[in-house]
């Protein structure tokens, strides 16, 4: 009886308790998966959208930085014909010079006259022998508009490059264009290589046809496209966006975002097992704590069972006890008038003889 109604009391409750310590676990952990995904995305697309606002950025400033030095009255002294020419150009090639080294991001420094020839360089060796009158970016900063080249390789370091060109006017008239080579190699070290998701997510720059301009891997850089893998297309298209894709056998997954004024996509991209690594482990500490939540539970519903039924078997023994004493008196109640009836008996057979 004793086993019978604490296991009564302790049963039911138990039950009861590993029902609502499995439903606030799994509620738990379904709201902290959908926090920790909706978490990662947002840390993606932030890194997205401030890496392209810093490229966006950069590019602007330094397009700034050309356009003040087209402003300059020495450097338009330069590309005249007079002897102060001379004697501006050699200013000129000791100011570039100096940017270049001081700066750290400018592969080259140029100003040339409206047929492309190098009239003053931060090296002083291109001068009067490279000329530029067959690219583009040129030809547009001549016809008076500031131009920003599609990435190029450098024919002197084989690293890419991106191209700032800017007119050098007088009055309304165009006479030469000066013009910044800036390096990408540069931007993607200290930029783009520093950008790091979870353990070993990162972060790469393509150019708006889709060749990789920045990458942790160099040799991918100027090598690689997007259209060379089968996700690549789909991120082309879009100017955001997520896409899931499989490489060197690993599940990633990849978001983007767009430059709208250069038409570069930066992408970061993080593999799936370590997105859902802190989920699982957040499931894993949510088991823990629901074991230990239903032992302390049950051995506290083991010890107030025990505690309030204790009492109750007392009483129970106790009336156990008097009812075996009423039961041992009555027996001999009706020992003794089994005795008395065999007495008379006896006597009156004797009365009838």
């Amino acid at each position: 009886m004793n086993w019978n109604l604490r296991n009564r009391i302790l049963v039911p409750t138990a039950a009861l308790l590993i029902l609502v310590i499995i439903a606030i676990s799994a509620v738990s952990f379904w709201m902290g998966r959908s926090s920790m995904e909706v978490a990662l995305d947002q840390q993606l697309d932030q890194i997205g959208s401030s890496g392209i606002r810093q490229v966006d950025s950069w590019i602007d400033g330094q397009r700034q930085n050309v356009a003040h030095w087209a402003a300059q009255p020495h450097v338009l002294t330069a590309l005249g014909q007079t002897p102060e020419s001379g004697a501006a150009r050699s200013v000129l090639n000791g100011e570039l010079a100096h940017a270049l080294q001081t700066y750290g991001f400018f592969a080259n420094l140029q100003l040339v006259d409206l047929n492309g020839d190098t009239l003053s360089s931060s090296n002083p060796e291109s001068v009067g022998k490279l000329n530029v009158a067959d690219r583009q970016y040129f030809k547009e900063a001549a016809a008076g508009k500031p131009a920003v080249s599609e990435v190029l390789k450098s024919k002197t370091t084989g690293s890419p490059i991106v191209v700032i060109a800017s007119p050098v006017k007088e009055g309304g008239t165009v006479r030469g264009v000066i013009f910044a080579s800036l390096d990408m190699t540069w931007f993607s070290e200290n930029f783009v290589s520093k950008i790091k998701v979870l353990e070993s997510g990162y972060a790469f720059l393509a150019d708006e046809n889709g060749v990789f301009i920045a990458h942790p891997n160099k040799a991918l850089i100027l090598t690689k496209k997007l259209a060379d893998f089968e996700w690549g297309p789909a991120i082309l298209q879009a100017s955001s966006g997520e896409v899931n894709y499989t490489y060197e056998g690993i599940r990633k997954t990849i978001r983007f975002q767009k430059s709208e004024k250069l038409g570069w996509s930066l992408m970061t991209t993080v593999p799936l097992t370590e997105a859902t690594a802190v989920i699982t482990r957040m499931g894993i500490i949510n088991l823990a704590l629901g074991l230990g939540a239903l032992v302390t539970g049950v051995v506290l519903i083991y010890f107030t069972a025990r505690s309030i039924t204790r009492p109750i078997m007392g009483v129970a023994e106790s009336l156990e006890a008097g009812a075996s004493q009423t039961s041992s008196a009555a027996h001999q109640v009706s020992s003794a008038s089994q005795s008395l009836a065999e007495g008379s008996s006896e006597q009156a057979a004797s009365l009838e003889e």
